[in-house]
């Protein structure tokens, strides 16, 4: 009996070391089908854009429904990307469609078919995704 217990005390201490070169090896087996997830989601995401764009150019949507398409699209892949240098591409390519969408609106605005708040509120999600860009270059 007095040698088990020795044996005991080793396996306990061992323990945290064994459960610890296990983990990581099922973490990483979830991490990746994650990732595999998420680049599906984001496959489905750029093929709901291209509908939406399509419909809203046909005259079938308003411009908020294909806004808010891309800003899934976009939020999808913020959430692949692995460090601040991917982030800042994602934000760009972000800033690029708000300054468009911006332009769209501030043109339907102009001809009487946008009202002052679509206008506004173009303006304050290119200005949310300036001040996250610059926040992120920092």
């Amino acid at each position: 009996m007095q040698s088990s217990t020795p044996r005991r005390r080793e396996l306990l201490l061992l323990a945290p070391f064994i459960i610890s070169a296990i983990l990581p090896t099922a973490s990483s087996a979830d991490e990746a089908k994650v990732k595999q997830l998420q680049k599906d989601r984001l496959d489905v995401l750029k093929q709901i854009v291209e509908d939406k764009e399509r419909a809203f150019r046909n005259g079938g949507i308003p411009l908020s429904d294909c806004a808010s398409a891309y800003q899934q699209m976009f939020e999808a892949e913020l959430a692949i990307c692995a460090d601040d240098a991917e982030r800042i591409k994602v934000r760009e390519k972000m800033l690029e469609r708000a300054k468009a969408d911006e332009e769209i609106v501030s043109r339907l605005f102009r001809a009487g078919e946008a009202r002052t708040w679509d206008h506004q509120a173009a303006i304050a999600r290119r200005l949310a995704i300036e001040i996250e860009l610059e926040r992120l270059k920092k």
